[in-house]
């Protein structure tokens, strides 16, 4: 765990922009979509404050260091410490601590909330790493079975994900920050 948590609590607190709540649809998948670096992460922080329907995993990036964030409680680890020859994860040119993948994964499979937020959806889970297959096994049987899930998604992989995790939804939306109006 690391400092990431109180930073993550001052920010929701101290924040002066407040994100209007949006009721999720039941059984609909939002895409949030947007370029690198683009505020996703953040417009999520915000939009989750005083929420008590939300669980997942965030992933803001502090210091310059990814980290994945629990949801409901804000536990963070951070994705690029601790690495052995046998738990890195490799994907292009970046390496990730795996043993915080499992912990998120954990979470996942046991994750009940009426919002499922997955902060982001890339290359790795894409090819079945990362937090997959928890997250397949989620969205298969989720917990209410009338979830909505949030999966945060770079422009460039919208349509791949699209296609692997919106089979079953009654409805699928696309959102940009802009969609997250301040108050």
């Amino acid at each position: 765990m690391c400092n990431l948590t109180e930073n993550i609590l001052a920010y929701n607190i101290n924040s002066n922009t407040r994100i209007k709540m949006f009721i999720p649809k039941p059984h609909t998948l939002y895409l949030l979509t947007g370029a690198v670096q683009s505020g996703k992460t953040t417009t999520l922080t915000r939009f989750i404050r005083n929420r008590d329907d939300v669980a997942g995993v965030l992933a803001p990036v502090q210091d310059g260091h990814r980290h994945l964030c629990l949801l409901p409680g804000y536990t963070c680890h951070n994705l690029e410490t601790g690495l052995r020859e046998d738990n890195v994860l490799k994907v292009g040119r970046f390496r990730f601590n795996d043993d915080v993948f499992a912990r998120a994964r954990a979470h996942l499979l046991h994750t009940r909330a009426a919002l499922i937020i997955v902060d982001e959806i890339g290359p790795l889970e894409l090819e079945g790493r990362g937090l997959e297959p928890a997250l397949s096994i989620l969205i298969k049987k989720p917990n209410p079975p009338a979830a909505s899930f949030l999966l945060v998604v770079r422009q460039g992989l919208l349509a791949k994900v699209r296609e692997r995790y919106g089979k079953g939804f009654r409805h699928i939306e696309i959102l940009g920050i802009n969609d997250f109006r301040p108050d």
